[in-house]
C-alpha cells in the first residue's frame, strides 16, 4: 500500500481502529447477553472449551486461549467457586490438575450458547449483504499464526 498524507482524523479511518470499534461493540453485546450468569467472557471461553474438548489442564487452557497461566488459574478458581467446574488429578501425572465442567457448568454453557447464538444472528443482520465466509477469512488472516 502506498504511503499517504495524514490528517489529524485519519486514524478514524484505519482498519485497526474500525476493528477495535467493532470488537468493542460485539463485546458489549456479548457482555449484556451473559451478564446475569456471573462470569466474564474469558471465563465463559474456558467453559466453552471444556464443553468442546473435555477435561483439560490449566496449562492447556492457557495455551488455547493465549492467556497467562496465572490468569487461567485465577479464572478457574473462580469458576470452581461458582460451581461451574470441578478439578481432579490427571490419571497418569498426579501433579497435573484437570478441569472439567460440572453439571451446573454444562447447563450454564448451554444457556450462554443460546444467548450468544442470538448475538451472532444480530451481528449477521447488521452485516447483511457481506459474504460471511469471506469476512471470517479476512479476520482469520489478521490472527497470529499460532491461533490458526
Amino acid at each position: 500500500m502506498a504511503a499517504r498524507e495524514h490528517r489529524a482524523s485519519d486514524w478514524l479511518d484505519t482498519i485497526p481502529y474500525r476493528l477495535w470499534r467493532a470488537a468493542h461493540a460485539t463485546q458489549q453485546r456479548t457482555l449484556a447477553a451473559i451478564a446475569d450468569l456471573g462470569v466474564t467472557i474469558t471465563q465463559l471461553g474456558f467453559c466453552v472449551h471444556l464443553d468442546e474438548f473435555g477435561a483439560m489442564s490449566g496449562a492447556e487452557l492457557a495455551r488455547m486461549l493465549r492467556i497467562t497461566p496465572q490468569s487461567t488459574t485465577t479464572a478457574m478458581r473462580q469458576l470452581e467457586q461458582l460451581g461451574w467446574v470441578t478439578r481432579r488429578a490427571h490419571a497418569s501425572d498426579g501433579r497435573v490438575q484437570l478441569y472439567e465442567l460440572s453439571p451446573l457448568g454444562r447447563e450454564r454453557v448451554a444457556t450462554a450458547r443460546t444467548r450468544l447464538d442470538a448475538v451472532d444472528r444480530e451481528v449477521d443482520a447488521l452485516l447483511a449483504g457481506v459474504d460471511r465466509a469471506a469476512f471470517i477469512a479476512a479476520l482469520e488472516a489478521i490472527e497470529p499464526p499460532a491461533r490458526r
